[in-house]
């Protein structure tokens, strides 16, 4: 009888619990539409400047790109060529995080290049967006230098994971041709920001 009244419970806890997430999670329709509003609100902005903390070979640095030509061209490749991926691999040797600024406020997103290493060669990036507006990347990775803490650490804690990914193979390129070896370094000694 004990046996018989446990069971019932368990199976009365589990049904309740599928009930629960069943009726408070979205359905993959509503996240779809979700994810795909998130992406128009962020590439449809007059964008003036992308605030960038590069992670590349175990090593930090910061560039800002203001020229309208070059920004023209960054939103051109998000709005045309990103889509919903499959599962990705997670293997990325290089991050760029992101923030987009326009005259109302700004979308922070990160960037994830599949190559791994020199062996992976991968033409597809990572696009993550966080629905986080109105802050500059710079301001965080500043406080991660001038406190000597590891930048993703707090990143991390402070965004989280982020809220919807997808793909676009053609920020491979303007990667390389733009961000790739470029950015500042700040340096305690001289508390100057240097080349790289």
């Amino acid at each position: 009888m004990k046996i018989i009244n446990l069971f019932i419970a368990i199976t009365i806890v589990i049904l309740s619990l599928f009930a629960y997430f069943h009726l408070t999670m979205p359905s993959w329709e509503e996240r779809y539409k979700n994810q795909i509003a998130m992406l128009q609100n962020v590439i449809n902005r007059e964008i003036d400047k992308i605030s960038i903390v590069i992670y590349e070979n175990n090593n930090y640095s910061y560039l800002a790109i203001y020229d309208k030509k070059i920004i023209k061209e960054f939103m051109d490749i998000l709005k045309k060529d990103t889509y919903i991926p499959n599962p990705s691999t997670g293997q990325y040797g290089s991050k760029y995080v992101i923030t987009l600024h326009s005259k109302a406020n700004s979308d922070l997103i990160k960037l994830s290049s599949d190559t791994f290493n020199d062996s992976i060669k991968s033409d597809s990036v990572e696009v993550t967006l966080y629905g986080v507006k109105d802050i500059d990347i710079f301001d965080l990775y500043s406080k991660s230098v001038i406190n000597s803490k590891v930048f993703f650490s707090l990143f991390i804690v402070s965004y989280g994971s982020g809220k919807y990914s997808f793909r676009n193979q053609k920020l491979y390129y303007f990667i390389n041709k733009y961000i790739k070896g470029k950015g500042l370094v700040y340096n305690p000694s001289t508390n100057k920001w240097m080349k790289r």
